[in-house]
């Protein structure tokens, strides 16, 4: 039998950073998904005055809304408009729901909005 020849401590140094090399990966990518609604600005929100806005106008500035219904009771609409954003640094949502009478005529006005870093 031949003796084996060891490898040259160059070698065995290459062989070392390519392992440890190849075990590192650069960051992970992370898809996240699209923006859901219609990025609403809250000062779009403050312009709107109860017993003067109208439903028409808060549509036209806010755009469709994600939801609505009326009472057929008393002819009250409720106009839901969500917003929702998720990247690397956290998540944004954003809910305005708005109260209208059988005249049209803005009754109530909600804003929540939910912000949460990583």
């Amino acid at each position: 039998m031949t003796p084996r020849q060891l490898p040259s401590p160059l070698k065995v140094s290459c062989i070392v950073a390519l392992l440890a090399l190849a075990g590192c990966q650069g960051p992970a990518t992370r898809s996240y998904p699209p923006d859901r609604g219609r990025r609403i600005d809250p000062a779009e929100v403050a312009q709107f005055k109860q017993g003067v806005s109208t439903r028409a106008e808060a549509i036209q500035v806010l755009g469709e809304p994600a939801g609505a219904v009326t009472s057929p009771a008393d002819g009250v609409s409720t106009l839901t408009w969500l917003y929702a954003h998720t990247d690397a640094a956290g998540s944004t949502t954003l809910t305005v729901i708005m109260k209208f009478g059988p005249d049209d005529k803005l009754l109530l006005k909600f804003l929540n909005q939910d912000s949460r870093n990583r």
